[in-house]
This record gives C-alpha cells, sequence and structure tokens, in this order.
C-alpha cells in the first residue's frame, strides 16, 4: 500500500529538476528477502553458462530479462510506488522492456560490459534526438531496487546533476570528476528513478560485501525500442503472466486501425477468433 505522505509527482519534478530521484521505502523486508533469494537461485542455474558469457565474472554478476527467469519477478516490477513515479514522467501508458539483476563484487577492477565506466541509456533515442539543442524531452527512465544499503564503500551507483540538461553522451574515458556528482546512497529497500540521458556509472566496491540490485528500463509506449519482449520471454511465462504485468510490458490488447477493424465494436472485436485476428493482423502472438 502506498502510505499518505508519498508524493509521487514530487519525486517526478526532481527527475525532470536534477535528472533523479531517490525514494524511500519501496520494499518491504520481506520482498527484500525474497528479491534476492528469487535473484541468486538464478544466479546459481546461469553459473556455468553465464562465466563463459561473462555475464558472471569478478566484478560483477549479471541476469537479463530477469522477469522472464524466475516467477517471483512478475508481481515485483508491478511496485505500485516506483510505477507511479515513472507513469508521472513517461506517461500511464509507459512500457517495461529490459529487467536486469545486478551484483557488483568487491574488487579493485573495472570493466566496461557492467557499467563501471561513465554512460547514459540507450542514446540512440535518450539523448542523440535532442543533440545540440537546449530542449530535452524525457524518452526513458531507468531504476534500481537497493537489496542491501547502497554506501560510498560498496560501489553505490554516481550520478551527474542536471547532465540531462546537456543532450550530449560523455566519453567513457573522459574525466568529469570536476563537474557535480553525486551518490545514490540509501537503505535497502530505496529505488533510485533516473532520466535515462543523465550521466552515470557505478561505482568501485571496496567494502567486504556484494553490492546486489534488481533494474529495471522503462520508455514511452510509441518508441521503438532495442528489444521486443515477446520474442526474449518464453511463450509458458508469457501466458502465465497477468494481465496488468502483459500491460506493463508492452503486451496491449491493441487493435489496428483498419477500416475493417474501426467499424466494430468492442465487444466484436472481443469475440474475434484468433484466425479471425490472424486475418485482420493483430494479436497474432
Amino acid at each position: 500500500m502506498i502510505s499518505e505522505t508519498f508524493d509521487a509527482a514530487k519525486h517526478a519534478k526532481e527527475i525532470e529538476d536534477q535528472g533523479f530521484t531517490l525514494v524511500l521505502d519501496t520494499l518491504s523486508v520481506e520482498e527484500i528477502r525474497d528479491a534476492t533469494e528469487a535473484m541468486l537461485e538464478v544466479y546459481e542455474r546461469e553459473r556455468e553458462v553465464a562465466q563463459g558469457c561473462e555475464t558472471q565474472t569478478e566484478h560483477a554478476h549479471v541476469v537479463h530479462h530477469l522477469f522472464a527467469k524466475h516467477r517471483y519477478f512478475e508481481k515485483f516490477y508491478l511496485n505500485e510506488k516506483v510505477n507511479a513515479i515513472i507513469r508521472l514522467v513517461l506517461g500511464d501508458d509507459m512500457v517495461l522492456t529490459e529487467t536486469h539483476a545486478r551484483s557488483v563484487l568487491p574488487s579493485s577492477g573495472r570493466e566496461e560490459k557492467h557499467g563501471f565506466q561513465v554512460h547514459v541509456d540507450r542514446e540512440a533515442f535518450s539523448v542523440l534526438p535532442f543533440e545540440g539543442s537546449s530542449h530535452h524531452y524525457p524518452m526513458a527512465v531507468n531504476n534500481a531496487w537497493f537489496l542491501v544499503d547502497f554506501t560510498e564503500d560498496n560501489g553505490a551507483t554516481v550520478l551527474w546533476p542536471n547532465s540531462h540538461k546537456l543532450n550530449k553522451v560523455p566519453d567513457p574515458e573522459g574525466d568529469y570528476s570536476e563537474m557535480p556528482q553525486v551518490r545514490a546512497l540509501g537503505p535497502a529497500g530505496t529505488c533510485v528513478i533516473w532520466d535515462a540521458s543523465v550521466w552515470h556509472a557505478t561505482g568501485k566496491n571496496i567494502s567486504d560485501h556484494i553490492r546486489h540490485s534488481i533494474l529495471g528500463f522503462y520508455h514511452r509506449k510509441w518508441i521503438r525500442g532495442t528489444i521486443n519482449v515477446e520474442h526474449v520471454i518464453p511463450p509458458e511465462v508469457l501466458a502465465q503472466m497477468s494481465p496488468e504485468m502483459h500491460r506493463l510490458i508492452g503486451l496491449y490488447d491493441w487493435a489496428p486501425e483498419y477500416s475493417a477493424v474501426t467499424k466494430m465494436t468492442i465487444e466484436e472485436i472481443a469475440a474475434l477468433t484468433p484466425e479471425q485476428r490472424d486475418v485482420l493482423g493483430f494479436m497474432i502472438y
């Protein structure tokens, strides 16, 4: 349940103004525990292949398409607080297309593959359409739920405030230490949400423990993202997902605006057989 003191509009305004926001208490103690257990289960199941693919290294472990790999995450991403904020930024029909687990291990090393260098997310549509302009329009947001406390020592995410207004992609090898930057610090259960065009990087974990997090990437409904979720999520997983989760990942029951369809009532559309829908060109997956 969302508390009466929670103000989604305040957090959305912080994303607009500075490029990011920190939201406390988005997960209960039980949700933190269950998400961690489910994530570790996937890590173990993928370990042998993941090490060969370098999604599990001495620096970091990553799971791609998390909600397709453990049933717990089918409901995890329906988080009311987080979705309320993101909908204010991207619209009520925003779409979740990428879900990941990321665990940064205690390490003296860094590697580009897991976000250790300064970068933006999906620059092709989050930054480059506005390059050279003073206008910024949020196209996508990313977020990370803290499954442990995020601290300076364990490599909490580094963010460059207001960098989303630069409409520029940073040089991953550049030195931006003179620019104002902050760490996304907070207790387990916190969520940091940032505009995809904000410059950010994973900090180095110099602590004695792993920093676990769960991530999501959301964009406007009408953007052609980089991933077609219906092609990467197994059919049996899609079949067991709730209608609410289908809507969140962009599998709306949309009807194309062909004249043969627009003249039909909602009831007539709902009554179509799969074969009729195929002929009319929609919902064939």
